[in-house]
């Protein structure tokens, strides 16, 4: 059999506690969380380098996204009352066309 010493179990407990305490990115922990963003929150992006993913810092916070969705939709609602204006001003256009063919006849 083999004898280990004494001083072994004390060196492995080292061992242990020294490469827990040591700062790896294998070690990083990301914690899920299904609340609502605070203010001030950023977007974090995936990025792929080497054979290996990583979390990296944007400039983007949740905010922004949050002032951006509302800009997209009042954009949009400005252009469908823009494509009903324009459709309003086509059905004129029509009508002033029939108008002057009208005319046009009477006065010949």
């Amino acid at each position: 059999m083999r004898s280990f010493s004494k001083s072994s179990p004390v060196l492995l407990a080292t061992a242990l506690i020294a490469s827990l305490a040591l700062p790896l990115p294998a070690l990083a922990v990301i914690e899920v969380s299904s609340g609502n963003p605070s203010f001030g929150d950023k977007i974090p992006a995936l990025h792929y380098e080497y054979d290996k993913y990583t979390l990296v810092k944007t400039g983007i916070g949740a905010d922004d996204l949050e002032s951006m969705q509302k800009s997209l939709k009042n954009t949009s609602g400005n252009v469908e009352e823009l494509k009903r204006i324009v459709s309003e001003q086509q059905r004129t256009i029509e009508e002033l066309k029939r108008t002057v063919e009208d005319l046009s006849r009477k006065v010949k």
